[in-house]
């Protein structure tokens, strides 16, 4: 299956097509566990809505400690995925001060859903130089944003595994939708 991205600036991906990729022999292996989240029910009325945001605790690679967060936008409506990641990369640059996009794509995930893909540049509160990486999709009228930070030393060793979770992800449709 040919996928179309665009890694961060000086590196490659595996599934870029026709493309030696300095990872493409290194291929992670496959998850050993598969994480399930919402791992429990509460009830609530109308009034109440879930703004939930996931963070799953990497490897430390380069004295710096790797977090995959995933954001919940519970009820984005009909909208497109590129209009979608648009409204959400803007208030992402907003957000990050010392911060730019450097690249964006599209790209899929194993299971053929849309993403659209964000490197933002940015440099942390100790003035060290990282890079941002944001994935953008919308299933169910649910928006999604998977984010990982990496510095450059960092990034070839543990960006090829986080590349893989973030393909595997897999969204199922919402539970209830407000009306």
């Amino acid at each position: 299956m040919n996928r179309t991205s665009t890694s961060f600036p000086g590196t490659a991906s595996a599934h870029d097509s026709g493309n030696d990729s300095q990872f493409s022999n290194n291929k992670p292996p496959p998850p050993s566990t598969t994480y399930f989240a919402d791992a429990f029910t509460v009830s609530l009325d109308d009034a109440w809505n879930s703004n939930t945001v996931y963070c799953l605790r990497g490897p430390v690679e380069d004295e710096f400690q790797h977090i995959i967060r995933i954001n919940v936008d519970p009820e984005v409506g009909d909208i497109a995925m590129v209009d979608y990641a648009g409204r959400r990369v803007e208030q992402q640059t907003e957000a990050l001060e010392n911060g730019q996009v450097s690249a964006r794509s599209r790209t899929k995930l194993d299971n053929d859903l849309p993403a659209s893909r964000v490197v933002f540049s940015l440099t942390s509160g100790a003035d060290r130089p990282l890079l941002q990486e944001d994935w953008y999709l919308v299933y169910h009228e649910v928006g999604y944003r998977l984010s990982a930070r990496f510095t450059e030393q960092s990034l070839p060793v543990v960006g090829p595994k986080v590349e893989h979770i973030f393909r595997s992800f897999e969204p199922h449709p919402p539970l209830r939708h407000r009306r």
